[in-house]
Formats: C-alpha cells, sequence, structure tokens
C-alpha cells in the first residue's frame, strides 16, 4: 500500500469542497467537536483503496460547502494538528494541517494519508 502523499493543489481542494462530502472529504464548520474530526482522520486513515492522494477534512465551512469567514490562525491549526498526537489515535496517522484557500474560501485544511498500519483506532476502537 502507498503512504506517501502527494498533496491537493489550491484548484484540487476547491474541485472537492465544490463536490460535497464524500469517502474522502468531510467539511466542519469549526474544530469544537474534536471527536468528531479524531473519527474522521482514523476512518480516512483505514481507508483502503491503493492511493496516494490522502482525505480531507475541510474545518471552516458548512455542511453545504459554504465559507463560514472563521478564523484560520497558528492557534487552530495547532489544535487540529495536535489531535493526531494526543494518544487517543494508534497507531499515529500521517496527517498535514494547514491554512489553504479552496474557491475563494480560507480554511484549515487536514489531509490524512492511508495509513500502512491498519486498522488505526480512536479511543481504542476502529
Amino acid at each position: 500500500m502507498k503512504t506517501g502523499m502527494v498533496p491537493y493543489t489550491d484548484a484540487e481542494l476547491a474541485a472537492l469542497l465544490r463536490n460535497g462530502e464524500s469517502h474522502l472529504v468531510e467539511r466542519k464548520r469549526n474544530a469544537g467537536d474534536g471527536a468528531a474530526i479524531r473519527r474522521t482522520v482514523c476512518a480516512f486513515a483505514n481507508y483502503l483503496p491503493e492511493t496516494d492522494r490522502p482525505s480531507v477534512v475541510f474545518n471552516g465551512v458548512e455542511d453545504d460547502g459554504h465559507c463560514v469567514n472563521a478564523l484560520i490562525d497558528d492557534e487552530l491549526l495547532r489544535k487540529l494538528s495536535d489531535m493526531r498526537s494526543e494518544g487517543d489515535i494508534a497507531p499515529l496517522p500521517s496527517l498535514t494541517v494547514e491554512k489553504r484557500n479552496a474557491g475563494g474560501c480560507e480554511v484549515a485544511v487536514a489531509q490524512a494519508a492511508t495509513s500502512a498500519y491498519s486498522p488505526v483506532r480512536y479511543d481504542g476502537r476502529v
């Protein structure tokens, strides 16, 4: 299974955001529900098809894809990034978090690669 990640361009992220939620895309208004984001990262890390493209969690958009104009600052990016290594997701997933522009909307983008060490568990559950 491939484990390297080929990051998305801004144009590709805009297309993913426009096309809605799927087995590769999740939208979140904010980072308030950390448990839901961790479950999503875990699910994405367990995604089985061989691919070098990561799954994406957009933070700062509504379920319908509209931008909420959320403050995407270092504190938010750190909070999302720290979810990877806080100890309740094991083995550690490959996760990158960054501020990006997707279709004119500033968002926090968490990209999770399929893990070579499946199953990845959140809070002891797959």
